[in-house]
């Protein structure tokens, strides 16, 4: 694999996963502070959801540095980077939908730093689709 795909699906993406699953746990109330005009405590149920998805992300990171660490296998390698990248259109759908519910799915300007990152850290994966 050429060493920017290599890079990015080696050690940028595994790192981005784990600080996701980090921050609810350091700070509950970043949980809904982007959705209300005024920071509160999360709800029981909206701590479990971000405690849940923390797990997720990290579980994701442990296999993508297990696969590109340690899979010899080309087609191992390949199929990952597929099904990856193939996980960001729900990704996208779900930004789209939650960027139209603020009002500014068009206006990029108004996007908040984690809606950017959102958006644009999966495109940086699209173009490594048709590697090796």
């Amino acid at each position: 694999m050429p060493p920017i795909p290599r890079i990015f699906f080696t050690y940028i993406e595994p790192l981005l996963c784990p600080l996701g699953a980090i921050q609810p746990l350091l700070s509950p109330s970043s949980i809904t502070a982007p959705l209300t005009s005024s920071p509160r405590e999360p709800t029981p149920t909206e701590t479990l959801w971000a405690l849940q998805n923390a797990v997720l992300l990290f579980g994701f990171a442990l296999l993508t540095w297990v696969i590109m660490l340690h899979s010899n296998d080309r087609k191992v390698v390949r199929g990952y980077v597929l099904v990856s990248a193939l996980m960001d259109f729900p990704h996208w759908g779900a930004l789209a939908v939650a960027l139209n519910r603020e009002g500014v799915l068009w206006e990029v300007g108004q996007w908040r730093g984690e809606m950017r990152m959102l958006a644009f850290v999966p495109m940086d994966e699209k173009y490594y689709d048709n590697i090796g």
